[in-house]
């Protein structure tokens, strides 16, 4: 588990995103979908309260931000009801499928952009579909993140953008899995603890970025997340 955490901070140090793409499907693996999200929960709150606070000078303008994360704080509710409801093999196909939706979109479209007046009427859209995702199985990134990408963002506004986001839909999804019983008191406690991994990771993700180029550690992480969403397939189905 501290690997997994260890290992999606390095992802956040160096791209400003995208722990839970690491750590959630790696968690899966280990315990269940269920749990990973909740011990998830807590880990992407905490540092995304220090990123939107601390590049909050360089975020987007508030109405699209508004529209964007309003839309995932509802999109969440929807979400976390699929997370207490249906069976963790199904989930676990989800969060698979989730990943090899984000590798697709980065192997098949890198080079698309968004213009912003094209992108503000979609992000009420786009922002509760990723809500739901983030909501069901963890992972939002094959539509929030592909979506401020394709934007042509500057790391510098972007952090502070996703930041924003992810804020809106953990302090909505943490009360309601605490209602539904599958955060409790142990797995918040472990999720907390697992702060001490993520951010130690995040120092060596700034380090990677700074020594090996950007387009080599896409298609790193790419790989990886390939390799684990094959084995969550296999590990469902069979």
């Amino acid at each position: 588990m501290a690997i997994g955490f260890f290992v999606g901070g390095i992802l956040k140090g160096a791209t400003g995103a995208g722990a839970p793409l690491i750590s959630v499907p790696l968690l899966t693996l280990i315990y269940d979908a269920p749990t990973a999200v909740a011990l998830f929960a807590i880990p992407n709150l905490i540092p995304n309260i220090w990123q939107t606070w601390h590049f909050r000078k360089d975020r987007m303008p508030t109405g699209f931000v508004t529209r964007f994360a309003g839309a995932g704080l509802l999109g969440t509710i929807v979400g976390t009801f699929f997370l207490a409801n249906l069976p963790t093999d199904i989930l676990s196909i989800a969060v698979a499928v989730a990943v090899l939706l984000y590798v697709g979109v980065k192997l098949l479209i890198p080079a698309w952009r968004l213009s912003y007046h094209r992108a503000y009427p979609l992000s009420a859209v786009v922002g509760g579909l990723a809500g739901t995702m983030q909501g069901a199985t963890g992972i939002s990134a094959p539509i929030s993140i592909s979506f401020l990408n394709a934007m042509g963002l500057e790391r510098k506004r972007f952090v502070p953008t996703i930041s924003s986001y992810f804020v809106a839909v953990s302090i909505t999804q943490i009360p309601l899995l605490l209602i539904f019983g599958i955060l409790t008191w142990e797995l918040a406690v472990l999720g907390c603890a697992a702060l001490i991994p993520l951010i130690a990771g995040m120092p060596a993700g700034n380090w990677l970025a700074r020594y090996i180029s950007a387009t080599r550690f896409n298609q790193l992480t790419l790989l990886i997340l390939f390799i684990i969403a094959l084995r969550l397939l296999f590990a469902a189905i069979n």
